[in-house]
């Protein structure tokens, strides 16, 4: 039975994190490491939480290399002694059979990674995000046909990382992204179309660090994107400007929004409901009619 490290970046959030932990002792599969990586000075709630688990196989650590999930999740890879690599935020949570099916596929094809389907919280309510009859490509990925969670849902052999590398620590946005991208330049990946991880939503990104974030992502992706169709290099900038435009929309920016709204519109127009959030925000904003809550509850 070979070892897994499981490698839990963590950042004063213990309660979360304890729930985590526990859905990685409940795991059918038992022969695990499980490396926490604290990202933060406090460390007295960590070690309380480690420490109430009375587990062995539960290691500490302080993040020794650039602050963030990337320089955290490169920390547990320097410091993990397993054959495979799997990541969870200290927020998720997996289901009990998450590591034995995808072990099983790593064990049995030649395949160098595995994905699994998730469920996703976000404004109380549960979706489920299955892909099914997608390749996985570069293509498929950049075009975001696939819903992308390296960072909790990925089992990867060790061998591999070593040769691709670690996550990038210049990225604290689409680092998982630019991951997965750099994996399918000479590796092969798998996915089960069963949900095996709960992930519970994140907050609302800033929208001038994710601009900065996304120029720096562009440039370590030059040479996928030249691999794209004129066509499909247009649909990829127009959601990644929509993107940018929807987040300045949520901070009240129109200006920016504007701007980036303009540069997506001009590539492509995608389809229309991607879009309402922007025009709720100015309504919300400019208008000062709040129809968001309502969007929210019946979408």
């Amino acid at each position: 039975m070979n070892l897994i490290s499981i490698i839990i970046p963590t950042y004063n959030r213990p309660i979360k994190l304890k729930r985590a932990i526990t859905s990685i002792i409940n795991q059918t599969y038992i022969n695990f490491e499980i490396l926490i990586i604290n990202d933060s000075k406090i460390e007295e709630d960590v070690k309380e939480v480690i420490k109430s688990f009375n587990d062995k196989r539960i290691k500490y650590f302080c993040n020794s290399r650039t602050k963030g999930p990337s320089g955290a999740r490169n920390t547990g890879i320097l410091k993990s002694k397993g054959k495979f690599i799997a990541f969870l935020d200290d927020d998720d949570e997996w289901l009990p059979k998450k590591l034995e099916l995808q072990i099983k596929l790593l064990n049995s094809r030649s395949n160098h990674a595995v994905f699994c389907a998730f469920k996703i919280l976000n404004n109380k309510k549960w979706t489920n995000i299955i892909q099914k009859n997608v390749k996985h490509n570069q293509k498929n990925y950049l075009l975001h046909k696939y819903e992308v969670c390296a960072s909790s849902t990925i089992l990867i052999k060790k061998s591999v990382l070593n040769k691709m590398g670690l996550f990038s620590e210049n990225l604290s946005i689409n680092e998982d992204l630019e991951f997965i991208l750099r994996l399918l330049r000479e590796h092969n990946i798998t996915y089960i179309s069963k949900i095996l991880v709960k992930i519970y939503g994140h907050c609302i990104r800033d929208a001038t660090k994710t601009e900065k974030n996304k120029k720096v992502f562009f440039n370590m992706i030059n040479n996928d994107l030249k691999k794209l169709t004129k066509t499909d290099k247009k649909h990829f900038f127009s959601l990644n400007y929509r993107d940018l435009a929807t987040l300045f929309s949520n901070e009240g920016n129109f200006k920016k929004t504007k701007y980036y709204l303009k540069r997506s519109l001009k590539l492509k127009i995608l389809k229309p409901q991607r879009y309402i959030k922007i025009i709720l925000n100015f309504m919300k904003f400019k208008l000062k009619i709040n129809l968001i809550p309502v969007f929210e509850k019946y979408k």
